[in-house]
């Protein structure tokens, strides 16, 4: 039977990733002017060059990005259609505000950007669960058909 089960660090990644995101946007924000609008603006905008202490929403970006390697190692092969349809559509709809310049540019790039932080928190906390309720019924889960 093949084990399931996501190792703690994986866990830990997964869960820290959002919690960092919003809490590095949150003080990223509460630093900028306040001229700036951070319901309509990106979340990039707070990193970008002339952005009031950038490095910290630079510094966000490359903690979480971190929690992501070290949860898709945790993880390998554990992804699926739905989780791909979910975050190409949320991207598409990004860059269709984006080009557009529309009204709802900085809510479609925080939905794509929530989504890709929470999908290794979700995927580990089901299989977590799997693991643990039914084992076998998990083993059948990632190896169809044996």
């Amino acid at each position: 039977m093949r084990d399931v089960e996501v190792p703690w660090w994986g866990a830990v990644s997964a869960a820290a990733a959002p919690v960092l995101l919003i809490a590095g946007l949150t003080a990223s924000a509460r630093l900028q002017p306040a001229s700036f609008d951070a319901f309509n603006s990106t979340v990039s905008s707070v990193a970008a060059p002339g952005a009031a202490d950038s490095w910290v929403m630079s510094l966000t970006f490359v903690v979480v990005g971190a929690c992501d390697v070290v949860t898709g190692l945790a993880l390998r092969p554990a992804a699926c259609w739905s989780v791909t349809v979910t975050l190409s559509a949320l991207t598409l709809w990004f860059a269709v505000e984006q080009v557009s310049q529309g009204p709802l540019m900085g809510i479609a790039e925080r939905a794509a950007g929530t989504a890709q932080t929470l999908w290794p928190l979700i995927v580990v906390m089901s299989r977590r669960r799997l693991a643990t309720a039914e084992p076998e019924l998990a083993a059948d889960a990632l190896e169809p058909g044996r």
